[in-house]
This record gives C-alpha cells, structure tokens and sequence, in this order.
C-alpha cells in the first residue's frame, strides 16, 4: 500500500491502525504528514479531523486523506469537512498512479 511506496520513496513511515494509536503519537520524531485512511479502525473520520486539530503533536501538519473511493467522493468529503472547519490539506485515492502518490506528497512537503 501507501505505507510501502512512501517508504520505498525515503520517507519515514509511523502507522496507527486506531484512533488510540494515533492520540499517543510522539512529537519526535517530527511528524510531517498525518496520510489517514477514511475507514480509520473504530474512528470516524471527523474524530481523526479532530485529534488532527487539537493534538499538539499534529499541529501544522498537512492532513491528508486516503480512500477506495472514487475522486467525486473524496472531493465531496473534503469539502463537507472543510465546511465543517477541519483543515483538510486534500486527498490520495487508492487508484491513483505511484508517481501521482509521490508528486503529491511531494507537492505538499515542499523542498527539505
């Protein structure tokens, strides 16, 4: 998956299956990207909006989405939760090319 590419890419990978896992996030190392799975394990993706915004670890960290979805949905999603005033920084569909996947990244990361 996702966590394989971006690994494979040089990037350092942490993964949480839980909204749990994701609260008891450490600062160090500095996290980057939170990259979530909408069907996050017990969690909907409004209670990950919301520990994205008020988890100190996460703050100023792009929020990205990541679904089996088709396009128009994420779209539709992402701005439903933007007017619901989460900062969503986009979305990564499971049908998008490697090379997308990376560029996007990428995009959003900026130069090191």
């Amino acid at each position: 998956g996702q966590r394989k590419l971006l690994k494979r890419a040089g990037y350092q990978v942490t993964t949480c299956g839980t909204l749990a896992a994701l609260s008891s996030l450490s600062a160090e190392p500095s996290i980057d990207l939170l990259l979530s799975d909408v069907g996050l394990d017990g969690a909907t993706i409004e209670d990950v909006c919301q520990a994205h915004q008020t988890l100190s670890q996460l703050e100023g960290v792009p929020l990205v989405l990541y679904s089996g979805r088709e396009r128009p949905a994420l779209e539709t999603l992402v701005a439903s939760l933007r007017d619901q005033g989460y900062a969503v920084a986009g979305f990564i569909c499971k049908s998008d090319s490697r090379q997308d996947v990376l560029a996007y990244v990428a995009k959003l990361l900026g130069p090191d």
